[in-house]
């Protein structure tokens, strides 16, 4: 008999993967010059939160230090206030230490990337044996090509997130409440996105241990804002996702379509209120998850599906779908028998043809051709299920 390949070469081959990209620079993002601009702010001990990068080229005065007009031209959205929580903050303070060379910063960050991987390939295994699952699975999250492409290889900081997630869950199935609710806080810290599981907690945890659980989440992240808390912070934060949601689309599928019937009935983009609404339905996914179903408790299995059918619902929903967003699907399908993720990661590739020129401007039959596969192939594992007797929400 062939003996097995242990785990933990596959593992292995994963951070060597990772480590091959150490000294290259982003090729497919540009969103390490805003991590800079944000970094060299923080740098001269000022609030990356309260000015807009456009208001430091208009004032006149001598920039702070680290900051040019040549970094300033690489920036994507400079009349947006910055969106990245602490936690990224953190880690571009640290990898603006270095003054003056861009590279030496690009790499410090993707250290600290790859520490954040190296976490995740470390729990995971063990979160899916708690979950009964082969620890094997983790591979599928491992060796994907989309996540060490866009997290490690891009620089998207969706690594911290989905790290602190994974730590959540390994706590959460430990029943050590406290760190896990630690965990939760620093993975909001990190993206803001989780906080669209909290209304599960209920369900899981019962409501004494929810509400608990829920206010250390809320004081993990006033500590990580309180270095930054200023009377604007609030009102910019706002503006600048109020702009995502209502400004920014891309390589999105439900309000593609939603889009088109707008045009066709209204003559006009509907994406002023589309891009509102459509959250709202995924808060209403989260709210009949947590609340609308019968009162029994439901089993850390259960959290974790209902973890992925939520994030799920949102991307779906969703005006904006980059290709790193994916991510943490993916990390999420590893505890689950669902593998659409790994799919749809693979399929988003094709929303890159829309980099060819510099207008970004989208081929909707490539759009259209990814999520059909991504669809069949969810609708094809649902039946699987189903004929299994195995609902998707089951305790």
């Amino acid at each position: 008999m062939k003996a097995k390949i242990p785990l933990w070469y596959g593992l292995g081959l994963g951070l060597v993967l990772r480590l091959v990209l150490l000294l290259a620079m982003p090729a497919l993002s540009d969103d390490y010059a805003r991590f800079l601009w944000d970094g060299h702010l923080l740098q001269n001990g000022l609030n990356p939160y309260l000015n807009l990068p456009s208001d430091w080229m208009e004032v006149g005065a001598p920039l702070p230090a680290g900051l040019s007009p040549a970094l300033y031209q690489t920036l994507n959205s400079p009349q947006y206030y910055s969106v990245y929580p602490p936690v990224c903050q953190f880690i571009f303070w640290v990898s603006t230490l270095i003054k003056g060379d861009v590279l030496a910063s690009v790499v410090m960050m993707r250290v600290c990337v790859m520490l954040a991987e190296a976490g995740t390939l470390w729990l995971l295994p063990k979160v899916l044996q708690r979950l009964h699952l082969p620890p094997a699975q983790a591979l599928w999250y491992a060796l994907n090509p989309a996540v060490i492409l866009e997290l490690t290889g891009n620089l998207h900081f969706e690594a911290f997130m989905i790290f602190f997630l994974v730590s959540a869950f390994y706590f959460f199935s430990g029943k050590r409440w406290a760190l896990a609710a630690v965990c939760l806080g620093l993975s909001v810290g990190s993206k803001l996105l989780p906080l669209l599981l909290l209304p599960l907690l209920p369900r899981y945890l019962g409501w004494p241990k929810a509400v608990a659980v829920g206010l250390l989440v809320g004081l993990t992240l006033l500590l990580l804002f309180s270095p930054f808390l200023s009377p604007d912070l609030v009102a910019h934060l706002g503006s600048s996702l109020t702009l995502y949601f209502q400004k920014f689309e891309f390589n999105a599928s439900v309000y593609y379509l939603l889009r088109a019937v707008g045009f066709w009935l209204a003559g006009f983009n509907l994406i002023s209120f589309l891009g509102l609404g459509l959250p709202i339905l995924t808060l209403a996914g989260a709210l009949w998850l947590g609340f609308g179903q019968p009162a029994q408790p439901k089993s850390f299995p259960w959290l974790v599906i209902a973890s992925l059918g939520l994030m799920s619902l949102y991307f779906f929903l969703s005006t904006t779908v980059h290709p790193w967003y994916l991510s943490t699907l993916v990390a999420l399908a590893c505890g689950t028998r669902y593998r659409f993720p790994m799919v749809w990661s693979g399929m988003a590739i094709l929303s890159y043809a829309a980099y060819q020129t510099t207008a970004y401007r989208e081929n909707l039959w490539l759009v259209a051709l990814e999520y059909g596969v991504v669809f069949f192939f969810l609708g094809w594992e649902w039946r699987k299920e189903r004929q299994k007797h195995a609902s998707v929400f089951a305790g």
